[in-house]
């Protein structure tokens, strides 16, 4: 039997990880959008937020595996099956991932009040303009809104940004974006700054 090199092992399980982050960051692009922090203790967290609410959240294991039969040959293990089995793990691990995520979203919009229910229709621009009327939006120094980050198909995503919007809800929507550039100075004038 040939002796381990546990500097070449560790080299290449490194290499197998970043190879499956890419490839969910591929799959799941969402991810890559969001800014994360490593938790090395504990079973969850909690935010406080500004109106004295808390929300607790629970960590749930994410995990993808492959299978490798016992005693087998190493010739099997080309290039090409080493990678199939990471794209394995990858797709396990993004189809996880985006089912904890969706279901976190959802309690968290539900909580907030934030959900408009189409009743299995259509995205429809009158929802879409609802949706934006319930959030809260940022704007930059001139007054540029920053339209929020949708995970939606394209075309709802195209609605969001009013681009296949009729003249109405365009006009609806200035409204609802003048209304919200105005609450949007009113928090920034009304913050304390620390000094």
């Amino acid at each position: 039997m040939l002796p381990t090199f546990p500097k070449i092992i560790a080299l290449r399980a490194e290499a197998n990880e970043a190879c499956v982050k890419a490839m969910v960051r591929e799959l799941a692009p969402q991810f890559g959008m969001i800014k994360h922090n490593i938790q090395f203790e504990g079973s969850g967290h909690s935010i406080t937020r500004a109106d004295d609410t808390v929300s607790h959240t629970e960590l749930e294991g994410v995990s993808g595996e492959v299978g490798v039969k016992r005693g087998s040959p190493l010739s099997e293990f080309t290039p090409d099956v080493v990678d199939e089995h990471l794209a394995n793990i990858a797709r396990q691990i993004a189809e996880g991932s985006t089912k904890q995520f969706y279901k976190v979203m959802e309690r968290a919009t539900r909580e907030a009040g934030m959900v408009i229910d189409a009743k299995g229709g259509p995205a429809t621009e009158g929802l879409i303009l609802d949706a934006l009327d319930r959030m809260e939006h940022t704007f930059d120094e001139d007054g540029t809104w920053n339209p929020p980050t949708i995970i939606a198909p394209k075309h709802v995503v195209e609605l969001f940004a009013g681009k296949d919007m009729s003249p109405e809800g365009q006009a609806r929507l200035a409204e609802i974006l003048e209304r919200k550039r105005n609450d949007f100075r009113r928090r920034q004038a009304g913050r304390v700054l620390a000094g």
